[in-house]
């Protein structure tokens, strides 16, 4: 059985995917729901764009850096993988 801190921190995980969703992502053959952000960064005089997508850790099974999911018709390489130690994962895409 779960410690009850876990099981918060679950059912706050869930409450915040299943309220925060806006795209899924195919990964590993199944869809999954997470939060996407394309998010604008400025490094130095350098502009760009970082796609992320955040999920539940449990819901992508094994990932790693290099492989490609899907979301519709776009497809993102992998760039990093950065879990929160809470139960969820922010993925870093790259267009491709």
């Amino acid at each position: 059985m779960a410690a009850p801190f876990a099981q918060l921190q679950q059912r706050v995980n869930d409450a915040d995917i299943s309220h925060l969703s806006n795209r899924s992502f195919l990964i590993n053959g199944s869809y999954v729901d997470g939060a996407f952000d394309n998010e604008f960064i400025d490094v130095g005089m350098v502009e760009s764009q970082a796609p992320v997508f955040e999920c539940r850790e449990i819901d992508i099974g094994i990932v790693t850096q290099g492989m490609t999911v899907t979301s519709g018709d776009d497809a993102y390489k992998v760039r990093g993988i950065r879990p929160d130690g809470t139960g969820l994962v922010k993925l870093v895409l790259e267009k491709q």
